[in-house]
């Protein structure tokens, strides 16, 4: 009895491990996807990283 108890604890560990790395794989293509989103505003916006110049800092001198 000890066993099928271990089985079915093991079985719905994994199965939640698996339910929730799929969430999270989920989650991180959705975060890529408005990183990129962004990316491409930006670069739409002729907003270039200088050396040095965190780029929030250079947001003001950009030529719009």
């Amino acid at each position: 009895m000890p066993y099928i108890i271990a089985l079915l604890g093991l079985m719905a560990g994994s199965y939640f491990w698996i339910i929730h790395g799929g969430a999270t794989a989920d989650a991180m293509r959705r975060l890529t996807g408005q990183v990129q989103a962004r990316i491409a505003a930006a670069r739409r916006f002729a907003l270039r990283r200088r050396a040095g110049i965190p780029f929030v800092n250079s947001l003001d001198k950009a030529d719009v």
